[in-house]
């Protein structure tokens, strides 16, 4: 039986990284491409959604180009990302401002007087 292949994609802060994995774990080969970092005085942090797609993409593209295996055999994609962004949409699904991840913290004085003296400090953060 011919070997199979995942197209793996982790997108996390700092870019996009794209691998070429057999279902045995072997990577064949990867690419990366940087997403812009977004970083305000009042503590903002963004990132445009168009730039992770653009960097999806391109990775992905660059990957299969190269012709490391046959396109037939890969058979499945799969995707992690950095967690708690949000994504306005309108209701087309089209992005209508950069995302708000993770990193964040314009709302942190809001989180810290509706909830001081009545959560414990759990997972570093201090609430």
């Amino acid at each position: 039986m011919k070997e199979k292949y995942i197209l793996a994609h982790d997108h996390g802060t700092s870019g996009s990284k794209a691998a070429l994995v057999s279902v045995y774990g072997k990577v064949i080969d990867w690419e990366f491409k940087e997403t812009p970092l977004y970083l305000f005085d009042n503590g903002g942090a963004e990132q445009d959604p168009n730039e992770w797609w653009d960097a999806i993409v391109s990775t992905s593209k660059k990957l299969i180009d190269k012709d490391l295996v046959p396109v037939e055999d890969i058979i499945a994609v799969s995707c992690s990302s950095q967690w708690s962004g949000t994504v306005p949409v309108d209701k087309d699904g089209n992005n209508l401002m950069r995302a708000m991840i993770w990193l964040d913290s314009r709302g942190q004085p809001i989180i810290n007087k509706l909830v001081k003296g009545r959560l414990i400090n759990i997972s570093g953060y201090g609430l």
